[in-house]
Protein backbone atom coordinates (compact mmCIF):
# COMPACT_ATOMS: atom_id res chain seq x y z
CA UNK A 1 0.00 0.00 0.00
CA UNK A 2 3.03 2.35 1.08
CA UNK A 3 4.44 1.76 -2.21
CA UNK A 4 1.01 2.59 -4.09
CA UNK A 5 0.67 6.22 -2.71
CA UNK A 6 3.59 7.10 -1.70
CA UNK A 7 6.05 6.49 -4.78
CA UNK A 8 4.26 7.50 -7.97
CA UNK A 9 4.49 11.06 -7.41
CA UNK A 10 8.16 10.82 -7.65
CA UNK A 11 7.82 8.84 -11.03
CA UNK A 12 8.14 11.29 -14.13
CA UNK A 13 6.73 9.48 -17.15
CA UNK A 14 8.67 11.53 -19.42
CA UNK A 15 11.58 9.69 -18.31
CA UNK A 16 10.65 6.43 -19.80
CA UNK A 17 8.92 3.31 -18.78
CA UNK A 18 6.65 4.48 -15.45
CA UNK A 19 6.58 0.57 -14.30
CA UNK A 20 10.20 0.18 -14.05
CA UNK A 21 11.08 3.65 -12.15
CA UNK A 22 8.25 2.85 -9.60
CA UNK A 23 10.40 -0.82 -9.47
CA UNK A 24 13.72 0.78 -9.21
CA UNK A 25 12.00 3.10 -6.19
CA UNK A 26 10.65 0.69 -4.69
CA UNK A 27 14.20 -1.48 -4.52
CA UNK A 28 16.10 1.30 -3.33
CA UNK A 29 13.59 1.89 -0.46
CA UNK A 30 13.68 -1.68 0.30
CA UNK A 31 17.87 -1.51 0.15
CA UNK A 32 17.78 1.32 2.00
CA UNK A 33 15.38 -0.18 4.89
CA UNK A 34 17.36 -3.33 5.30
CA UNK A 35 20.72 -1.23 5.78
CA UNK A 36 19.05 0.97 8.02
CA UNK A 37 17.54 -1.90 10.33
CA UNK A 38 20.09 -4.21 10.20
CA UNK A 39 22.70 -1.42 11.55
CA UNK A 40 19.99 -0.61 14.21
CA UNK A 41 19.95 -4.57 15.56
CA UNK A 42 24.00 -4.56 15.45
CA UNK A 43 24.23 -1.92 17.32
CA UNK A 44 20.87 -2.53 19.81
CA UNK A 45 22.82 -5.98 20.55
CA UNK A 46 26.46 -4.01 21.09
CA UNK A 47 24.78 -1.90 23.45
CA UNK A 48 22.47 -4.61 25.26
CA UNK A 49 25.48 -6.22 25.73
CA UNK A 50 27.27 -3.57 27.42
CA UNK A 51 24.84 -2.58 29.48
CA UNK A 52 24.50 -6.72 30.04
CA UNK A 53 28.27 -5.99 31.85
CA UNK A 54 27.78 -2.93 33.47
CA UNK A 55 24.70 -3.39 35.41
CA UNK A 56 25.00 0.16 37.55
CA UNK A 57 25.04 1.49 34.09
CA UNK A 58 20.99 -0.57 33.14
CA UNK A 59 19.85 0.40 36.58
CA UNK A 60 20.77 4.27 35.86
CA UNK A 61 19.11 3.91 32.37
CA UNK A 62 15.98 2.75 34.04
CA UNK A 63 15.89 5.39 36.42
CA UNK A 64 16.58 8.11 33.75
CA UNK A 65 13.47 6.28 32.00
CA UNK A 66 11.44 6.30 34.91
CA UNK A 67 12.21 9.80 35.70
CA UNK A 68 11.09 10.79 31.86
CA UNK A 69 7.97 8.95 32.20
CA UNK A 70 6.68 10.48 35.35
CA UNK A 71 7.72 14.52 34.26
CA UNK A 72 5.79 13.48 31.01
CA UNK A 73 2.84 12.01 33.02
CA UNK A 74 2.95 15.21 35.06
CA UNK A 75 3.23 17.29 32.08
CA UNK A 76 0.06 15.84 30.75
CA UNK A 77 -1.99 16.36 34.17
CA UNK A 78 -0.77 20.24 34.42
CA UNK A 79 -1.60 20.99 30.49
CA UNK A 80 -4.60 22.86 30.11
Amino acid sequence: MFFLSFLPQFVLPANGHVGWQTAQLGLLFTAQACLLFGLLGYFAGAIGKWIKRHRRAGLWLDRVAGAIFVALGLRLILAR
